[in-house]
């Protein structure tokens, strides 16, 4: 077995590990419904609508499309099974013997053994959030010698950059790439960022002519210092965030914090993609930050920093090339420790109940116009026309 099998197999365990209730018993959750409800009521012509009127979700969507095409009882299982594997792909990206980076394998668990989950995990429409960090990782990988892989990353960039408005923020990321390389690196990098771009400007174009900036709601009051404090939630695998976010003390543990990672990110080796970490991390977290206003004080939406959170063990990861000796294997003794700590903290988490059971309606489907109830209830539901 190869190591890129190995530790791929171990994410795989980790995922069972943690959420074993949405691999033996999946439900659909919240957008889901949108993406399942469009694929149902309009066909192949739902890969080009958008969840809410929001922006596209392209892999959500296809995913969808494929599920409907099964039998009724099966849907939610296609869904969850696909939304896990999206993680599971990020890991294999991470493992490719192109991308160089330090301490791979606990890079690469870290995907899915990240604590951040408020039902990132699992559900379909927020693999949103985690597929981007492949084109992160192929904006450094190598370029393969085969022509064919470039045209698999084409069509990989494609799907992700229309999966959601994340890859917007890593159009920038893909320039000073392109900029800082030469030959058939530079040409490779110029063709994704080009795709990537593009995707990135009917994504933008829509949320602007569609929700204006940001469909923001009227803020509330709330302490400023929380711009400061908020990245501490990066670091909740050592439980940083819950001890310091809501204390007195928590500026000054941030000025620490941020100052630190910020003189490391400009220390070789790996320069440019701790920078980049940052740069993507800090984009999704103050954005939104700034889109929920209204409730920042409570800002614990972990969607929005859990590409913050597994940069968090890319950085230890990193830190194990800056330093050696004894300081070298204590930094992998504290990733490794992350890791494992993280799995067992949210082991066997399976999210909350749905208010009905897919099992128990799916029956219902093809028999005239019905809405069908799913997680978490409330307004969530599959309204199929027919």
């Amino acid at each position: 077995m190869s190591r890129r099998t190995t530790f791929v197999a171990a994410a795989i365990l980790i995922v069972f590990i943690r959420f074993p209730g949405s691999l033996v018993a999946p439900e659909f959750w919240a957008e889901d419904g949108i993406l399942i409800s469009n694929a149902y009521n309009h066909g192949v012509a739902s890969l080009f609508e958008t969840i809410g009127g929001a922006y596209f979700n392209l892999y959500g969507s296809l995913v969808a499309l494929l599920a409907v095409q099964a039998p009724p009882a099966a849907w939610p299982w296609i869904t969850t099974y696909a939304a896990h594997l999206a993680a599971i792909f990020v890991v294999f990206m991470v493992m490719s013997p192109r991308f160089d980076f330090p301490l791979k394998p606990i890079a690469a668990l870290a995907v899915v053994a990240t604590p951040m989950q408020d039902n990132v995990f699992g559900g379909l429409a927020n693999a949103q959030w985690i597929l981007p960090l492949s084109l992160f990782v192929m904006a450094f990988s190598r370029r393969h010698p085969t022509r064919i892989f470039l045209f698999a990353e084409i069509a990989t960039t494609i799907v992700i950059g229309l999966d959601g408005p994340l890859g917007c923020f890593l159009v920038p990321i893909y320039a000073i790439r392109a900029a800082l390389s030469t030959g058939e690196e530079r040409r490779r990098l110029v063709i994704l960022g080009l795709f990537l771009s593009i995707c990135a400007m009917v994504q933008i174009v829509w949320i602007g002519l569609h929700l204006g900036v940001f469909n923001l709601s009227e803020p509330m009051p709330y302490d400023p210092w929380l711009w400061l404090i908020m990245p501490l939630r990066w670091l909740d695998t050592i439980r940083l965030a819950g001890i310091f976010v809501h204390s007195a003390a928590a500026p000054a543990v941030a000025f620490g914090v941020i100052g630190a990672a910020f003189w490391f990110a400009f220390q070789q080796p790996y320069k440019g993609e701790k920078l980049a970490m940052l740069f993507f991390a800090a984009t999704i977290l103050y954005l939104g930050m700034f889109k929920h206003r209204h409730g920042l004080y409570l800002f614990t939406n972990d969607r929005y920093v859990y590409a913050g959170s597994v940069f968090s063990f890319w950085f230890l990861c990193a830190l194990s090339s800056y330093v050696t000796g004894v300081r070298r294997t204590a930094v992998i003794t504290i990733a490794i420790a992350a890791v494992v700590v993280s799995t067992a903290r949210r082991a066997g988490d399976n999210g909350p109940a749905p208010s009905v059971a897919w099992a128990s309606q799916s029956h219902l489907v093809g028999h005239g116009p019905v809405s069908l109830p799913i997680a978490p209830g409330g307004p969530w539901a599959i309204h199929l026309d027919h």
